[in-house]
């Protein structure tokens, strides 16, 4: 079956067609409703020495002073926040979003913390939340080791917007779903209707084609005998009479 072939097909069951479009959207209208958007909220923690790290009497930027020590404690911080501990313990304080931290892989010791919820608040709490702990786990590991007072790593928040940004991609991940699903059921559904019912097109065009008129017969035709009430047959479709001997020796002799 090629292009032309299958335009036809399609063209015969635009009924069908009809009806499968009307589904398809139907359905779109539904999934665009019914499914939830995602929101998510991001944020970044960068690790930095005080400005007296280097000592006393050289202060440095704290910008410019990143040890790769750094990198290595915001590292340690992650994982332990990364846990499936964490997360329940997360969970039973009432923040109820996924997260995620990773270390930036070009920007040296910096967290990027990621949120997602259903809730736009509930993200950007729950982000807040991670953010804290992270904090909260760093001065104890620095405590645990009795870490000079003047070299203290500070974590200071980066680019955390109060308010989660949407993210359209569950919705069009359904609509696509969606579309793709009811396009290959409508198109199946057309050809098989179209191969399985040849005889009952086929009897709906002779239903409406015009029925043939019958032929008018001749006078002669129509004449009926008296005593039997059948019609006579035309004279060339009788039974010629038998002659008989005398008759045609009569005729002979004539």
């Amino acid at each position: 079956m090629d292009f032309i072939d299958a335009l036809r097909v399609l063209l015969r069951r635009w009924r069908v067609m009809a009806v499968g479009a009307a589904v398809v959207l139907a359905a779109a209208a539904a999934a665009v409703a019914l499914v939830p958007t995602q929101y998510q909220a991001t944020g970044q923690l960068v690790m930095l020495l005080p400005p007296q790290a280097t000592g006393a009497a050289t202060p440095t930027n704290p910008y410019l002073n990143l040890e790769p020590g750094l990198t290595v404690t915001a590292s340690l911080i992650a994982s332990t926040l990364s846990t499936k501990d964490s997360a329940r313990s997360l969970e039973a304080a009432g923040f109820t979003s996924d997260y995620a931290i990773g270390l930036s892989p070009d920007a040296g010791p910096v967290l990027v913390i990621s949120t997602e919820d259903t809730d736009g608040a509930m993200a950007v709490r729950t982000r807040d939340e991670v953010i804290r702990r992270l904090q909260v786990e760093l001065a104890r590991i620095q405590s645990a080791v009795n870490a000079p007072q003047r070299q203290l790593i500070d974590a200071r928040p980066n680019s955390a917007p109060s308010v989660a940004e949407p993210l359209p991609g569950s919705k069009i991940r359904a609509l696509a779903v969606i579309g793709g699903v009811g396009v290959v059921t409508t198109l199946l559904v057309a050809f098989i209707r179209d191969r399985r019912r040849p005889e009952e097109d086929r009897e709906e065009v002779r239903a409406a084609a015009p029925t043939p008129r019958a032929t008018p017969r001749s006078r002669a035709d129509e004449r009926v005998r008296p005593d039997a009430g059948e019609r006579l047959r035309p004279a060339e479709d009788r039974p010629r009479e038998r002659v008989s001997a005398s008759a045609a020796a009569r005729w002979w002799d004539s």
